[in-house]
């Protein structure tokens, strides 16, 4: 199967595209999830979470979503999105609600999550990490995690843990707010006004329009 070449400037303006599009769809995530886990928490009903997940479709996002689901509520949910439920308070290693945490922790913070290939090193993963080496302490301490052994002292190391969260949400506290990252993309092509449509951005003014390969069910 023969195929034509992207020239740089096609190449760069789907670059540009696909960056903001991503960043797009990660916080997109975020929110409906917030918003999904908000309702559980409320009505007892995980019907939204389901359609949720069910959207995501084979994104490897959705496995690290779960994770991020399962870190915050008592919502379980088959691998395949297909069904949730709640836990019942009264079985082992039952988790609270916590909207409010999970809300500021987007499931790409979190250590069990990430599923990036350029992994984060921000005062925030820093962060996600510290609570999630406490989370695991807390869990060896109850004997959940057969894996672990926990060496010396808990109590210390529940000290040493909460010292470092506290030096690291200050840090976090002072900083600046950063500016919006700068997309680099290749010299050749022309900067472009990023557009939330795919086809409007990938023609050059001495190209031919280039058809987008389709997928779906739906013929």
């Amino acid at each position: 199967m023969e195929r034509t070449l992207w020239t740089n400037g096609v190449w760069g303006k789907r670059l540009v595209w696909l960056a903001t599009t991503m960043a797009k769809v990660d916080l997109h995530i975020h929110t409906m999830g917030v918003q999904a886990m908000e309702h559980a928490r409320i009505h007892g009903d995980v019907g939204r979470m389901v359609q949720l997940v069910q959207a995501l479709g084979q994104t490897t996002r959705r496995k690290g979503f779960l994770v991020w689901v399962e870190a915050y509520s008592p919502i379980r949910m088959k691998a395949d999105g297909t069904e949730g439920r709640l836990q019942k308070r009264d079985v082992k290693g039952y988790v609270e609600f916590d909207v409010d945490t999970a809300d500021k922790r987007p499931f790409w913070t979190l250590e069990a999550a990430d599923e990036r290939t350029a992994k984060p090193l921000s005062v925030e993963a820093f962060i996600g990490m510290l609570n999630g080496y406490g989370t695991k302490i807390g869990k060896a301490e109850k004997g959940e995690l057969p894996n672990y052994e926990l060496q010396g002292d808990t109590a210390i190391l529940k000290q040493a843990v909460n010292a470092a969260l506290l030096a690291a949400q200050t840090i976090k506290a002072a900083q600046p707010i950063a500016p919006a990252p700068v997309l680099l993309i290749p010299a050749a092509s022309q900067p472009v006004i990023v557009s939330d449509t795919l086809e409007q951005v990938i023609r050059d003014d001495n190209e031919e329009p280039v058809e987008l390969e389709r997928t779906g069910t739906n013929g």
